[in-house]
Formats: structure tokens, sequence, C-alpha cells
């Protein structure tokens, strides 16, 4: 390994020829995009801290591609999988913590649409070939979904098959194609709208066009059943099943779990006028809950508000009424972790008016980040931490039938500690630092673990890196601003192997407040 000086890399702009960035916060910017005239990206995860961003595109040009969180602008797939062309409804996800990624992918049989084979892949970023594969039994035109954990160590798929009005489902570990458990749902009707695992793999909630469904996944039982008053997208379960929500015509209903294990309402959120709840979305701590809803009477006006689930206080309301005949939807939202930043996807106006990224603090009326794209974005993700959103992007609004599209990553704010470049066996990739001393010369520290609790070190920061293992490389000075930027040779090891960065100035002594992970990719 060996670091060599460079000069400081120029800022990202935000003004491009095809989108304007807008922003409260000076340290937020896109990092990168990736786009073609030739697809349009309906789904995107984000996995393994942020780090890695799996975008499946299905209709005609079906393939699924794993970028790098980590890479220069414009992003080059780091591999990319192309599937059979007779996909279509494509879903994905990412475990945020581990290196792993599930598509799952309808195929329709002989050119007719209605005799559909549902499909489940998992794969990890050290190849284009899926680890392992399963085919649903029998034909089906029904709906599906699958949902991860974020340690990825339980995924969960879903097929309805309509002509049985039955809802199967099965349940994987990562390391097998073969279903850990499968169980049905009889008499479920025939649509499938609200899926989520809780964050920690204990927790399934599955809602029909009439009732939610909240299961056990440690044996697959029912723990309630409750019926809902019609049809809608917007369902949010927290992290550890604590809590679950679900939206309707001018209201949000919020349960709890009670003393006998069961859940029982505590809060319902009233929203007169004609209003009705596009998404919803519930922290892995259980602590907040984020509201997306719009006014149906001209679809022109969305309304974003964050709610305290202990208090029930509302945190933060904001709303964009734009113009045009567009419909302006929330189509996606995003929380992190702790509840603190939620990310919002709209489809957008007509008239250019609301930002269709939009991003807030939990205390904050007004975005800290938006970004005004002149099409719509159909999904996002956020990571853990709420540092950064991946969009997918169509180039104009959903209402029309052009095409083209972009998978777009965003720092909502930038690390101390910073890679670009893609990180293969060998290869250079730079590293940026940040807020530090000025004028201070500078240490990076690297590891193959990290400690399960950082130690804070008191004036110094916090510890990411256990000190017995960690390998300190002279890295270059800071300049008069705190900032300094280098080279980095990833070591010549194996596909799939660990390195875990934090850096340190020297005089006076101080860490950066994050680490980097760094995966090296094929």
């Amino acid at each position: 390994m060996g670091i060599q000086k460079s000069s400081l890399g120029s800022k990202l702009l935000c003004l491009t020829i095809a989108t304007l960035c807008s922003t409260a916060n000076v340290n937020a910017e896109r990092l990168w995009s990736r786009s073609s005239p030739n697809w349009t990206p309906k789904t995107v995860s984000m996995g393994l801290r942020g780090t890695q961003v799996f975008g499946p595109i299905d209709v005609g040009q079906d393939h699924v591609a794993l970028y790098s969180g980590f890479s220069p602008d414009p992003a080059p797939p780091v591999w990319q999988n192309n599937l059979p062309i007779e996909g279509m409804n494509m879903e994905s996800a990412s475990a945020d913590t581990t290196d792993v990624h599930v598509v799952l992918s309808q195929l329709t049989v002989n050119n007719v649409n209605s005799n559909r084979q549902t499909v489940v892949k998992k794969y990890t970023s050290a190849s284009s070939t899926p680890n392992w594969s399963y085919t649903f039994p029998g034909i089906s035109a029904g709906l599906a979904k699958i949902d991860i954990s974020n340690d990825g160590s339980r995924i969960v798929a879903a097929l309805v098959y309509p002509s049985e009005t039955r809802l199967a489902v099965a349940v994987f570990s990562p390391n097998s194609g073969t279903p850990v458990s499968t169980f049905n749902i009889n008499l479920f009707g025939i649509h499938l709208n609200g899926f989520i695992v809780s964050a920690d793999g204990s927790t399934l909630y599955i809602t029909s066009n009439s009732m939610v469904f909240i299961y056990n996944l440690a044996n697959n039982s029912l723990i309630q059943q409750n019926v809902l008053p019609g049809m809608y997208s917007s369902h949010a379960l927290c992290g550890n099943g604590r809590a679950f929500a679900y939206g309707e015509f001018n209201r949000v209903h919020l349960y709890e779990r009670n003393n006998n294990g069961g859940y029982s309402q505590t809060w319902v959120g009233e929203y007169p006028g004609f209003i009705v709840t596009d998404r919803l979305v519930l922290s892995d701590d259980c602590s907040t809950l984020g509201i997306g809803l719009h006014e149906y009477s001209q679809d022109l006006t969305v309304k974003i508000k964050m709610i305290d689930v202990q208090s029930k206080n509302q945190l933060m309301q904001d709303e964009c009424t734009g113009i045009g005949t567009f419909q302006n939807v929330v189509s996606d939202m995003s929380l992190s972790a702790d509840g603190s930043r939620l990310a919002v996807a709209l489809w957008g106006d007509g008239g250019n008016v609301c930002s269709e990224l939009r991003v807030y603090n939990r205390d904050t009326d007004t975005p800290i980040y938006q970004h005004n794209y002149p099409g719509s974005v159909h999904a996002l993700d956020m990571s853990p931490d709420g540092k950064r959103v991946v969009t997918a992007v169509k180039p104009v609004h959903a209402n029309t039938f052009a095409g083209g599209g972009s998978f777009d990553l965003h720092a909502i704010e930038l690390d101390e500690l910073r890679i670009v470049g893609i990180p293969r066996p060998g290869a250079t990739v730079s590293v940026r630092l940040r807020g530090l001393p000025a004028n201070s010369p500078t240490q990076l520290l690297t590891s193959t673990s990290l400690l399960q609790e950082p130690v804070y070190m008191g004036n110094m920061g916090s510890l990411f890196l256990p000190r017995l293992s960690m390998n300190p490389i002279a890295f270059t000075d800071t300049n008069s601003i705190g900032q300094a930027t280098g080279n980095f040779q990833i070591p010549a090891g194996s596909v799939g192997s660990n390195l875990f960065m934090q850096a340190i100035a020297m005089l006076p002594r101080r860490l950066t407040e994050n680490f980097e992970q760094i995966k090296t990719l094929p």
C-alpha cells in the first residue's frame, strides 16, 4: 500500500444541463449519476452502510447492476448481469450492514402476460452471477414482493395466486435458494400492497386490499390481523416490529405492541379536505413516523410530516404546491435508522416548482437538501446514518410516455473522510479529508476488522478500529482550511475482502468522525 500526495480535487458543481441542485446545506451535493436513454428505473436499493447501490431494470432492457458508492461521476457499473427480456414487475432490496442484495422478477411464459413465473435471485458484490435462484411453483399473474432484514440474514418473498385467492410466502437465509420455511395465507384476495420485513428480521407486515397481517418470522405464526378501510399504498413497520402504521383518505393510523403481545391503536392523525396518504415510513429505532400526503382535488399539493412515536407530537411539516396538469404525489420515503432524517421522493409538477428529491431533519420544516429534477423520482433509499440517498429517476414526468432514466447518488452531508474510486484489488483510489485541524500532519489508520462499539478518546473523538490491529500510514498534511487529498492503493488481495479506514490529524490529535468500509470489488 502506498500514499502519494496530490492537490485537492475540485468540488462537483450542482448545476448541470439536466438537473438543478438547490440546497440549504453547503456540504451536500450529488456525488454521481448513471444514466441511459434506453431504460427507466423503478426500484433501487443501497447496501453495506451506503457503499453499494443495487439497480435492477426491466421492460425490455432487463438486467441488474451493482454500483460502488465510492464511484467517480459518471458511475460505471462494477458489474452487470443481463436477465431474460420477458421480465416485468421487478422488486429489489439490499441489506443495510452486509453485502447481500436480492431481486424478484416475473417472467412471462409464451408471451402471455397473464402467465408468469416469479423468480428470486440473491447476489453479492463479488460477482454478477447470482449465488442462488428460486422459482415459485406454478404459473401466476398475481403480484409479488420481496424484502430483507438489515443484516441480510432473513429474506422474505411472497406471491399471490389470484385463482386461489392465496398468498404464498417463502423465507430464505442468504446461503441457499431452498426456503428455510414457507407458509400460505388462504382467502387472501388478489391484491398485495404492504409488504415489509422489520429491520431486525423478527416481524413481517403484509396487507391485502382489506386486511393487515402481522407475522412472527421465528415460527411464521400470526400475531394479529386487522381490517383495513380500503386498498392503500401507505404502510410502515418499525425496526423491531413494535409499531406499524397505515394510511387512508384523511387519516393515518398508528398501532403499538401492547402487554399481551398484540397491537393496539395508539394514535390517529386527522387531515381534513381532499387528502390521501401516499407513503409512510417508520424508523428502525421506532422513534419516528414519516408521513407523505397529497391533495387529490388537483393533484398539485404535497404535504410532508414527521411524528414522534412516543409523544405523538408533530416534529415538522412542509408542503409544496406545484402548477400545471401533472400529478404531484409522494412516490417514496426513507428514514435514517435513528429517525433524525427523512428523504422524500416526488413525481413533481408540470411547472418544475416542487423539487422531486427533498431531505428533512427531524426538527426542520424546510428541506436541508433538495434536488430539482426535470422529471420524476420513482424510488429512493437512504443509508442508515442518513448521509446518503440514492434515487431512481425518470428524466420526464411519470405521467408522460418518454423513456430514459438514471440512478443518482447524493451526499446529504460530506464526511470528514471520503473515498473516491472503485476499490478493486491493487487499484488506486482518492482519499479526501475535510474538517480537520489546519496545517496538520495526518495519518490513515487501516484495519481488517472493526470495533463492535467505538471507543471515546476525549478531545480526539471516537476510535472505530481496534488499536492492536491498526496499520498507521503517513498521509499528506492538511491545508489552511483543514482539507487534504491523496492517493491510496487498495491491497492486492482477493475480491470480497474488507478494509476499514479512519484518519487522524496529529497536531492537535483529532480523529475523523466517520470511518469507511472498503470491500474490494471485481
